[in-house]
């Protein structure tokens, strides 16, 4: 993964896990600090090559995840913790970068075929361009089609 895929899975799960605009913007806040938070502790601990991180810049950010995470769990409804596949019709392109290991195009690839076809087989993803034995056989154990 990307850092900016991280962030925008997050993103995307928030915004359909939860259901009350002011729980989707009090989860959202909590992200953004927490982002905003390390990039500034990352900046201010990367001056030099004698700066390092101190027992309670580490423990806060422990705590910081912790509470980000308790937030964001406390959205999961039983699909999401089923371990269900990605279905081929709502994957996105992060989601089939990530998963597949593919850069950008190969995944923009995807989606086109995915449109041009109304879905997409396991047999019309492999006629994609960039889609070898091993992204099939990867897709197949990863995607529902």
């Amino acid at each position: 993964f990307k850092q900016n895929q991280y962030v925008n899975r997050l993103w995307q799960f928030m915004h359909e896990a939860i259901q009350s605009d002011t729980n989707k913007t009090l989860a959202k806040a909590h992200v953004d600090y927490l982002g905003s938070w390390l990039e500034r502790n990352n900046k201010a601990t990367n001056k030099g090559v004698h700066d390092e991180v101190t027992q309670l810049e580490a423990t806060k950010f422990v705590f910081h995840i912790y509470l980000m995470l308790a937030d964001l769990l406390e959205y999961l409804d039983d699909s999401v913790v089923s371990n269900t596949k990605p279905h081929i019709k709502k994957i996105t392109i992060d989601e089939l970068e990530a998963l597949l290991n593919i850069n950008r195009n190969i995944a923009k690839n995807i989606i086109k075929a995915r449109v041009k076809n109304g879905g997409l087989t396991l047999k019309q993803l492999g006629e994609v361009s960039g889609i070898g034995n091993k992204t099939l056989e990867k897709a197949k154990e990863l995607i529902e089609f």
